[in-house]
């Protein structure tokens, strides 16, 4: 929070590179244009400042034909001649017989200046009773074509990404004065990919309608780091060390990956990044000097070696706390938790300073702000260091408005926020009342204003919205654990079954626009999955605030169909659910689940467990369920912090009749940290997952049936088979009663400029028995491997996953590859 007490989080869906990446070429060319021409405006206006009041008598214009660097002049005809005259007069306010306005006229010379089609320069003279003006055009060649060539007239691949950002494309006007930038610009991406003798040059080759342009790359030997080697670090590992710099030696994954490249501006920022380390530790005095062993460039290798100084580390001698008033001293004061004697750590005092601000914060000084300082006392090796507090002004919500919601209605917001009109206004709560709101994926953007009152202590809050597509009408096809499925999937999580429509078109159609049946925050899905072995089909509704309360409803049918190897089942079922929230991030819920289970095509050979279960039964159930949400999501919607949990148990059969009495009690967890965030604010995400789950028979029922007891492997237990773990009657998998799996998986985005591909490495465990009894930790199973994540839009995604077993039982069937790919259209 600044000291305007401005607050801005803004998620942004769809970010355009072409639109970024021509925008730093607009830019280049006005870098070269403008100051140029600045200096003929600035002399221009000495010139005509006299001139003011005085009629345009004449303007006259100079057409030059394009001229490139080395003095060769393009050809130009009459028409084109008479053309760019027309388009500059067509393009000024200043007209003959008007008044001369300077003003105007250097409004003139910048709108023509941005067509970038020609430089100019313009000056004026009197001539009888006014005033005469000269432009002097200059044309600009037009590129025919770009080429990238080796110097041996090899054409070179050079990705668009990199040709965007250069002057010359093909079709537009080239401005010759960019081309140096062009040629440092190539230059220095080669160099980033790993030749750091890698240099440009630029060739014209006019022609009768246009000019090609050739950039000439010699590219010099491919360099690999072969070597990293640190001296002087006395206090610190050199594998410590090699943790906080980017660059990295070049290994057999990272030469298949990429990576490893030498890099000598890397090779700067790492020098700079150890120092910073350094001198985050206390080592106040510390300095890091880079040297690379260029000898073997010609082999393609270079060696690199940090030479570090540390000098001495700094302890902390006083601590002061000063600016403090509104606050009671000692309870701010409780908040530092350096102390005298400790060594200086920029982590540690960050951290006090965030726990002061936290503090200040609750307390509703949204302006509130801490400085540290210190004095070195360079002989006696300590400091004493200084919490500068300035404290601001207590801040009261008097209102909170909600504009842009056009679509959404203002309650469904409401009720995400956990700060209220009247209350004092806690920083850390609006935080997360603004992660609450950008989890509903509602909204493409979302900002927040301080608007001052007549009170100075109070402020109104305004929250500005975008409404974004949120709804989903899907149709293709996925494959997983299950095999191919067709897909029919309609969902939408912000339907409003009241805002119905006066006819069917315009409820098919609005409803897709977003004019219609949406807006009241039900969720509302419809799933039709077709497939050879597996099929499921359903409808389900979902009110989280049920009657604008704290209880949430949700009903839906429910039809699957499956055909395992051992037999066909067919299920029906109700869904009926009714849930409590105990906090903004919490809710419990009790489901309500009659269920007709018919299982038919049992062939002779199948286990003993399969026949229980033959023909019809009927099931009823009662499950609590309890759930955590405290995730954290990006805006690449992907959850990167935080954790959620569920737990589960559920009771059917005994006093609510049916078929078959048992119990099934599960446990999920999962847990995000984010371990580093590029500055596409990408993150490195380490992830876990925790599943238990227990099932008991009661009320005279022998055993769980098969159906409904647990199974692991596929993408639950990655290097094993769909099912291929576990109790065994033959060579038959029939599931368990005792499950745990633990995953933990460290997702990397790759450097491809979006977050649409990722690399993942895992370790999977897990184990299933048939009772706690024959539950044995030394049969848990463990596996590893890596996989990549490619979603390059919102409606296609595949998973690739090669996971090898590390320990593993005999009647275990593994599988080492693993792929899941989903695709709507």
């Amino acid at each position: 929070m600044d000291q305007q007490a401005r607050l801005t989080f803004i998620t942004t869906l769809n970010v355009s590179a072409s639109k970024t990446l021509q925008h730093r070429k607009t830019n280049l060319m006005k870098l070269a244009i403008f100051p140029l021409s600045l200096i003929l405006i600035i002399a221009f206006y000495v010139s005509a400042f006299a001139q003011e009041q005085k009629p345009v008598v004449e303007i006259s214009i100079v057409v030059h034909p394009p001229e490139l660097p080395d003095g060769t002049k393009l050809p130009m005809t009459e028409a084109e001649r008479s053309s760019v005259e027309q388009t500059v007069l067509g393009n000024m306010r200043t007209t003959v017989g008007a008044l001369f306005s300077a003003e105007r006229f250097d409004s003139d010379i910048k709108r023509l200046m941005r067509l970038r089609k020609y430089t100019l320069s313009a000056s004026t003279s009197p001539k009888g009773e006014g005033v005469a003006i000269k432009l002097d055009i200059h044309l600009l060649p037009l590129v025919k074509e770009v080429e990238f060539k080796d110097p041996q007239e090899t054409n070179l691949s050079v990705s668009d990404e990199v040709r965007w950002r250069l002057s010359a494309q093909t079709g537009e006007f080239l401005n010759p004065h960019l081309l140096d930038y062009d040629t440092e610009e190539l230059a220095d991406h080669f160099r980033k990919q790993g030749y750091p003798l890698a240099k440009a040059i630029y060739k014209l080759s006019p022609s009768a309608d246009g000019v090609t342009v050739t950039y000439i790359v010699d590219l010099g030997p491919f360099v690999v780091v072969s070597d990293i080697l640190f001296e002087g670090n006395e206090s610190y590992e050199s594998d410590v060390l090699y943790s906080k710099i980017e660059s990295r030696v070049r290994t057999f994954l990272r030469s298949i990956f990429g990576g490893g490249y030498f890099i000598e501006s890397q090779i700067k920022s790492d020098a700079l990044a150890l120092k910073k380390f350094y001198y985050s530790e206390g080592y106040l005095d510390v300095k890091v000097t880079a040297k690379t062993d260029e000898s073997g460039f010609k082999d393609g290798i270079a060696k690199v070696k940090f030479s570090i100084q540390e000098g001495k580390r700094y302890k902390v001698r006083t601590v002061v706390l000063d600016g403090v008033s509104k606050l009671p001293i000692n309870r701010v004061s409780q908040k530092i938790e350096t102390k005298a004697g400790d060594f200086v750590r920029k982590e540690s005092i960050d951290a006090d300073t965030e726990r002061i601000l936290k503090l200040y914060y609750e307390a509703g000084y949204i302006t509130a702000r801490v400085d540290t300082s210190y004095r070195v006392l360079e002989e006696e090796g300590f400091i004493d260091l200084v919490f500068r507090v300035y404290e601001g002004e207590q801040i009261r919500l008097r209102r909170i408005v909600i504009q842009g919601n056009w679509r959404t209605r203002d309650k469904v917001i409401r009720r995400e926020l956990t700060i209220s009109s009247g209350e004092l206004c806690d920083l850390n709560r609006l935080r997360e009342s603004f992660n609450r709101v950008l989890r509903l994926r509602y909204f493409s953007e979302i900002g927040v204003d301080f608007v001052d009152t007549d009170a100075p202590n109070l402020k109104d809050l305004v929250i500005q919205v975008k409404e974004a597509r949120c709804g989903q009408f899907q149709m293709g096809f996925s494959y997983g654990d299950l095999g191919f499925q067709g897909k029919f999937l309609l969902i939408h999580p912000n339907f409003d079954p009241f805002d119905l429509p006066t006819s069917f078109s315009e409820a098919f159609l609005g409803f897709f626009e977003g004019r219609r049946l949406v807006g009241g925050g039900y969720i509302f899905k419809i799933e039709l999955s077709p497939g050879r072995t597996h099929s499921s089909y359903g409808f389900n509704i979902v009110d989280p605030y049920l009657f604008d309360t704290k209880y949430r409803l949700t009903i839906g049918p429910q039809y699957q169909k499956d055909i395992w190897s051992e037999w066909t089942q067919e299920e029906a079922s109700l869904n009926l659910g009714i849930g409590r929230y105990l906090s903004k991030d919490s809710f419990v819920e009790i489901f309500a689940r009659p269920r007709r289970i018919t299982t038919t095509d049992i062939p002779s050979y199948a286990a003993l467990d399969v026949f229980d279960i033959e023909g019809t039964l009927d099931l009823y159930s009662l499950s609590f369920s309890f759930v955590l949400d405290k995730r954290n999501v990006d805006k690449h919607s992907k959850s990167y912090k935080g954790f959620k949990i569920r737990a589960e148990t559920a009771y059917t059969g005994g006093f609510l009749g049916g078929d078959w009495s048992y119990s099934k009690h599960s446990l999920t967890a999962n847990g995000y940290l984010p371990l580093y965030a590029d500055l596409l604010e990408r993150h490195i995400i380490l992830s876990s997952r925790f599943i238990a789950g227990y099932a008991e028979p009661h009320s005279g029922s022998p055993s769980v049936p098969i159906f409904d007891r647990f199974f692991a492997g596929g993408s639950m237990l990655r290097g094993f088979e769909y099912r291929g773990i576990g109790p065994t009657e033959g060579k038959s998998h029939i599931g368990g009663s005792v499950l745990t799996i633990l995953s933990t998986e460290l997702s990397i985005p790759l450097p491809t400029g979006t977050d649409n591909f990722r690399f993942a490495i895992f370790l999977d465990a897990g184990n299933l028995a048939s009772s706690w009894d024959s539950y044995y930790l030394n049969d848990t199973r463990i596996s590893a491997g890596f996989g990549l994540r490619i979603q390059p839009q919102p409606f296609f995604s595949i998973n690739l996953d090669f996971a090898w077993p590390l320990r593993r039982l005999s009647s275990d069937e593994t599988r080492n590859f693993h792929f899941f790919f989903d695709t709507s259209f």
